[in-house]
């Protein structure tokens, strides 16, 4: 009976500890997880002429930036579209920083093939490696982070050898993937105690 109750115990352990690993690897990694708050508002349809008169239909969609929380971003920048030059860069990004938007007007072509992404510097090591975080401007799909493999800089260093046979693709780095939330029921939170006030008098 005791050796039961001992591997049940063992299992829950392994079990909370591989818990905590992924959610301190999410808080890590997630942009959310920091406070990096990125809201997207699809705006209207609209009709305009091109340069040469012909009506072209064009979508609007704001994109917010805010941050929360103890939470700094260092080089912070922001493309859109196919911009290869941020529309907002700032050395570095708080709690403290005033909130940001912008307006995004594009054909509806384009529109629907556009994204945006947010990057931002992280200490890692002894050294610094970039962070991101994406999403469609249309808003079809959810946020992704991107992350890097756990062995990386083992990869790099096996792509720039030379006896690697050209016609192999590279190793690669990292890639993206969806956030996931972890939201808690608000009964499980804090809140404050339910108590009844006994009337002792007039109020």
């Amino acid at each position: 009976m005791e050796v039961l109750v001992s591997l049940v115990a063992l299992v829950v352990a392994l079990v909370a500890l591989v818990i905590a690993h992924r959610d301190h690897r999410l808080a890590r990694t997630k942009g959310g997880g920091h406070g990096l708050s990125v809201t997207l508002n699809i705006g209207t349809s609209y009709v305009t002429p091109n340069a040469s008169g012909q009506p072209v239909e064009r979508k609007s969609a704001t994109l917010r930036l805010r941050a929360d929380g103890p939470g700094v971003w260092h080089d912070l920048s922001v493309y859109i579209g196919t911009l290869q030059t941020p529309v907002f860069k700032a050395v570095r990004y708080d709690c403290h920083s005033a909130p940001w938007q912008w307006e995004v007007r594009l054909v509806k072509s384009d529109y629907e093939n556009a994204w945006y992404m947010v990057t931002w510097l992280a200490p890692h090591l002894e050294g610094l490696r970039s962070e991101a975080m994406r999403s469609r401007i249309d808003g079809t799909m959810q946020a992704e982070n991107w992350y890097w493999h756990n062995f990386y800089r083992l990869r790099l260093w096996y792509n720039a050898q030379k006896f690697v046979p050209r016609r192999c693709k590279p190793l690669p780095l990292g890639g993206w993937r969806t956030v996931k939330e972890t939201r808690v029921p608000s009964h499980q939170g804090p809140k404050i105690p339910e108590y009844h006030i006994t009337p002792h008098g007039p109020l």
